[in-house]
């Protein structure tokens, strides 16, 4: 973590201005009881994702601090990895994305922006069969690349062009709002239909955005 400091703006809504700036930031999490802060109160800050701020603390060992261990926790952790798993195989007979016929999804559920490695796997079958993940809910991103799918090309697709079986991974990293986002694994077949066999879906969180 960055601490700095900065001065109480308003507040009610609490807002803060950091030292250096003349921009008022809004406070997303306060360790400080905000009633019982005043105009022109210094505090002890951190300059979190979209321009706004958490008080950690005010100078000296204010006896006002009220630290609740509880939103330490939250504020220094993140959430368990998620895995989910069907063990099913899956004819792919869609000419366009769709959700596979035992679906695999996960739904995250998150208190801040977070930044995410999302993870497919699977036994794909017969050529011309696509895989990827869709996004959406709190966050929406598409599965192939695109301005609002995230996905930053196609070598993160899972594409099988040949006949047979392949396990091939599907991969992206991205920036997941706060709320309740799904992401669920999707297939299409180009030509002929294929098989997304025992499909594997991994979300792991990497770091408050």
């Amino acid at each position: 973590m960055t601490f700095s400091w900065g001065v109480v703006h308003t507040v009610s809504p609490l807002t803060v201005i950091e030292d250096g700036s003349s921009n008022a930031l809004p406070v997303i999490q306060s360790l400080v009881d905000p009633s019982s802060l005043t105009v022109g109160d210094m505090v002890r800050v951190e300059l979190a994702q979209g321009g706004r701020v958490v008080v950690y603390g005010l100078p000296g060992g204010d006896p006002r601090v009220g630290i609740n261990e509880g939103d330490i926790a939250l504020l220094n952790s993140l959430p368990d990895p998620i895995i989910y798993s069907t063990g099913t195989a899956n004819t792919v007979s869609a000419s366009s994305w769709a959700n596979l016929a035992t679906r695999v999804k996960i739904d995250i559920v998150l208190d801040y922006d977070c930044w995410v490695d999302i993870e497919a796997g699977a036994w794909v079958v017969g050529a011309d069969t696509r895989v990827s993940t869709n996004i959406t809910g709190a966050t929406t991103m598409g599965t192939t690349p695109g301005s609002s799918a995230g996905l930053q090309g196609w070598g993160q697709i899972i594409i099988m062009a040949s006949s047979g079986t392949v396990r091939l991974s599907h991969f992206r990293t991205e920036k997941l709002l706060a709320g309740t986002t799904t992401i669920e694994i999707q297939a299409y077949r180009y030509g002929s239909n294929g098989n997304c066999n025992y499909p594997v879906l991994k979300v792991l969180p990497l770091r408050w955005a």
